[in-house]
């Protein structure tokens, strides 16, 4: 990626470390965020800092299926580990949740205790939204991937962008249950 030769999210990070009492956020898939472990620890002297890790399932077949340019899961949890161990606050964002792919219990289960195991102090979940111009892309992608479900999905987003109402709080359910069954959210202390 751009990033590991250009390095600006590094370059962004040393400017921080002449401020403090900042909160800073980084959401990222990639495992390349532990290149910058040494700043992400001084930064966390003196700002509250997080980093989100975007893993959309624990199954690296199913992953390579439905993200096929991102870094493997376990690699990603291999990098919250190392986060962690640094004293960082680290969350695993299992987005997007998507109906039928990777929503049910035998898919999110293993997530969540492998981000328990690896140290995150919470879980998040949202579902899956389709723009226009994402939904161009997206179904034609699902009838190859999954046709079985493509029928479904351009009935749930034939009319709208994001799923609501009891369709919506269907999708999260198995999520929200298996959150609290896994032990999350995670105490962690105060910092920065």
């Amino acid at each position: 990626p751009a990033e590991h030769h250009f390095k600006v999210t590094r370059s962004l990070l040393e400017v921080f470390l002449e401020t403090e009492g900042l909160q800073l956020s980084i959401t990222t898939k990639s495992p390349l965020v532990t290149r910058d472990v040494d700043l992400l620890e001084a930064l966390d002297a003196r700002h509250a800092v997080h980093v989100n890790m975007t893993i959309t399932t624990a199954d690296p077949v199913l992953a390579r299926r439905i993200e096929q340019n991102a870094p493997d899961p376990r690699a990603r949890f291999r990098a919250v580990e190392r986060l962690v161990a640094a004293g960082i606050d680290t969350h695993v964002y299992c987005m997007p949740l998507m109906p039928g792919i990777n929503d049910g219990s035998e898919s999110l289960r293993p997530l969540l205790e492998r981000a328990r195991e690896a140290g995150a102090s919470d879980v998040v979940a949202s579902p899956l939204f389709l723009r226009s111009a994402a939904r161009s892309r997206f179904l034609p992608w699902l009838e190859e991937e999954f046709p079985h479900l493509a029928g479904r999905y351009r009935r749930l987003f034939a009319s709208r962008d994001y799923l609501r109402g009891s369709t919506k709080d269907v999708l999260m359910a198995p999520f929200r249950r298996l959150r609290l069954e896994t032990g999350f959210p995670q105490p962690r202390p105060g910092r920065g």
